[in-house]
């Protein structure tokens, strides 16, 4: 399935010359002035163990759209075992639901990682994820 790339932000940078990067190289970082600017948020955590324990209640949570998407969908149909486990990714499915092509392309995304093997759910929550993609498809 042919998806279009993320769009990159570029890269912020100043051009100096070769002196003056070696000179600021050299410098102890306690005899630079401090910057002017706000400094950038921490960056995210890469572990993912890190980043789990950072989510927020919304994170670990069904929503309340979700919880009525969840309750409109038909009864066969319904994520139960995805509801009871990981209420982050009912969310995002429910969050993607009214769009087709980006509820396509997550639920394809939760299926296949991005390494190419198969999904990492358990068989049963595996199974309503592909329910669920099987359902959208179509529906109309």
């Amino acid at each position: 399935m042919n998806r279009p790339l993320r769009e990159l932000s570029p890269i912020e940078f100043e051009v100096v010359d070769f002196d003056s990067a070696r000179n600021a190289w050299a410098t102890p970082r306690s005899a630079v002035a401090a910057p002017t600017t706000p400094p950038a948020a921490p960056p995210l955590a890469q572990n993912w163990e890190d980043r789990r324990h950072e989510a927020s209640p919304e994170d670990v949570s069904p929503t309340a759209d979700a919880l009525l998407w969840f309750a409109k969908l038909p009864e066969p149909i319904r994520p139960k075992h995805l509801l009871a486990s990981f209420p982050r990714v009912l969310n995002r499915i429910a969050a993607h639901w009214a769009q087709r092509a980006d509820c396509l392309n997550v639920l394809e995304d939760l299926l296949i990682d991005r390494r190419g093997t198969r999904s990492g759910f358990a068989p049963p929550i595996a199974e309503e994820i592909a329910r669920l993609r099987d359902y959208r498809v179509l529906e109309r």
